[in-house]
């Protein structure tokens, strides 16, 4: 009946209403974008339209190795070592001065370090950098010590970094004097504490930086291999024609900028969509030139089929059906008589696509394909945040009790050391099952990483994988999360807050349910039937803390 569809709808919330889209197939939004407003849709072509498999890193890995060996003359026996591809995950920092890897939360804490593949200890991290911190400011002015890696390439650098300190390192090493058969490796505390015959960290960083870049030219091996067998690095996905066709058809520009060469762009589009993938953008852009394109006035120059650009004006436009190099965005914009804010663009370098366009106020999508992974861990482990919150609450409840003693407790009670070292097992548990190492990209424990809150602050949406836009009509309404989190993370938080709330929930039913039975069999006495209001009244709240702490203090009023 129409009135019982009524209910249903008022009883629906937002989350009910999109349960039929799998949580790793949805568009997240730190920001509200009105998709029906954006006009045309941007896509970055490596890691965007073109994702790349586990191969592809092993390639890079193993490629920087050669140029390192060619041109830095680095011993040639570094090719034997192997590539760990579950070690580095994207969002650490690179401290370049002592050779650590930081995981930093977004307060700039430090949670945890390597040195090579050792784990440095919590004393180590305290002399190394004081209070366990790295200041906001050096963080946020883009140091040249501290190196944010928070591209897809991060995971090959970060690799190789870690096994050539090892390497290096394991040669330096002293034969202990206790033990002949073993040897006792150098730790650094500071700069200062490296002699000048010692391993350089910032040097290697630097030669292993540019031995990187030196694979990925147009006429390097890396793109050459990649374009001989583009079936063995590059995912391809059904969805993505679909998805452009469909982004087409509903009136929107679809165009395509990407650093990339000519010759290697159309390899990869056409292994993607092809012979004819010029169908599928209103407008290509190779050699781009990102960020630079975004705030720079380099003008635009066709390309000619031969891969040759043409020596002649372009005019006030471009061409459908034609390819174009280098360019700017004010130009572009100007071409296509939009506003900036008309435009989302689509890019997986947080840093090099998206932020760099926040101070023109370009919408932004971010690729991030580590948040499909992420979220079915977090599925399969739900059971150990529910504990997690369990004793949070039990922490609580101890130090309050305590805080009431304070004068007479001088030290840490002994109850409160075993529940913060629960916690601590716990927590270190949660991190081993998204990365043994490291945990998760985008949080800590209780905070988001510095990676996390760059995501949030410098993207207005967010995704795993750019076609999960097929599963949005081009109307949609993209709304951000009501608190300060990133909405992937919110069944998380959930979670820990309404284990906390339901815990707190039932003690206040507890206490309510023994003054019930104290005032005696006289059910239908004003005390008796007051008291049984409030326990009916806490018993029917669903898990909210402002509801729980308002009947505690309206019944202590009572009492």
């Amino acid at each position: 009946s129409n009135n019982s569809f009524g209910q249903l709808k008022s009883e629906k919330s937002v989350h009910d209403l999109v349960s039929y889209r799998e949580t790793i197939e949805r568009v997240f939004a730190n920001k509200n974008v009105n998709f029906g407003s954006i006009q045309a849709i941007g896509f970055d072509m490596d890691y965007t339209i073109a994702p790349y498999n586990r191969e592809y890193e092993i390639l890079q890995f193993k490629l920087t190795i050669d140029n390192l060996i060619s041109l830095f003359k680095y011993p040639e026996d570094i090719r034997n070592l192997e590539y760990d591809p579950d070690f580095a995950v994207k969002g650490l920092f690179l401290d370049t001065e002592l050779g650590n890897l930081l995981k930093i939360d977004q307060f700039g804490r430090i949670h945890i370090g390597f040195h090579g593949h050792q784990e440095l200890t919590e004393d180590q991290i305290d002399i190394c950098y004081p209070n366990k911190t790295v200041p906001i400011s050096i963080l946020e002015s883009e140091s040249e010590r501290y190196y944010l890696q928070s591209n897809a390439f991060a995971a090959p650098l970060l690799t190789l970094y870690t096994v050539l300190i090892d390497y290096f390192e394991e040669k330096q090493a002293l034969k202990d004097p206790l033990n002949p058969q073993s040897k006792i490796r150098l730790q650094y505390m500071s700069i200062d504490q490296i002699s000048p015959h010692q391993l350089n960290y910032e040097s290697l960083f630097h030669d292993i930086s540019a031995a990187l870049v030196r694979i990925h030219g147009p006429k390097d091996k890396l793109k050459q291999l990649t374009q001989q067998d583009p079936s063995k690095y590059v995912i391809k996905s059904e969805k993505l024609p679909k998805m452009l066709k469909n982004l087409q058809k509903s009136g929107k520009i679809t165009f395509l900028l990407t650093n990339s060469g000519f010759e290697y762009t159309n390899s990869v589009l056409t292994f993607l969509l092809g012979k004819d993938y010029k169908e599928y953008f209103d407008y290509i852009i190779v050699d781009a030139g990102k960020p630079t394109f975004f705030t720079g006035e380099n003008t635009f120059r066709e390309v000619l089929e031969n891969g040759q650009l043409s020596f002649t004006s372009i005019g006030k436009n471009l061409c459908r059906n034609k390819i174009y190099a280098h360019g700017n965005q004010k130009e572009f914009c100007k071409i296509l008589q939009l506003r900036t804010k008309d435009i989302l663009y689509c890019g997986d370098h947080i840093v090099g696509d998206t932020g760099a366009t926040k101070t023109e106020l370009m919408r932004t999508l971010y690729i991030v394909p580590e948040i499909k992974q992420e979220i079915l861990i977090q599925n399969e482990i739900g059971e150990m945040y529910h504990q997690l919150g369990k004793l949070e609450t039990q922490r609580h409840s101890i130090e309050e009790k305590y805080c009431k003693q304070q004068r007479e407790v001088l030290e840490k009670p002994k109850e409160l050391q075993q529940i913060h070292h629960q916690i601590n097992l716990l927590s270190k548990e949660i991190d081993c099952k998204f990365n043994c190492h490291f945990g998760s990209i985008f949080c800590t424990t209780w905070f988001k990483t510095w990676l996390g809150q760059y995501v949030e602050l410098n993207s207005d949406l967010y995704t795993g994988e750019l076609t999960n836009l097929v599963n949005y009509p081009p109307y949609y309404k993209f709304q951000q999360a009501n608190d300060c989190n990133l909405t992937h993370l919110e069944n998380i938080y959930d979670i820990i807050h309404h284990t906390k709330t339901d815990i707190q929930i039932k003690s206040v039913a507890m206490a309510l349910d023994d003054d019930v039975k104290q005032v005696g069999e006289d059910h239908k006495s004003p005390n008796s039937m007051k008291l049984q209001h409030y326990l009916k009244k806490t018993n029917q709240i669903l898990t909210n803390q402002d509801e729980v702490s308002n009947v505690e203090t309206e019944y202590d009023k009572f009492k």
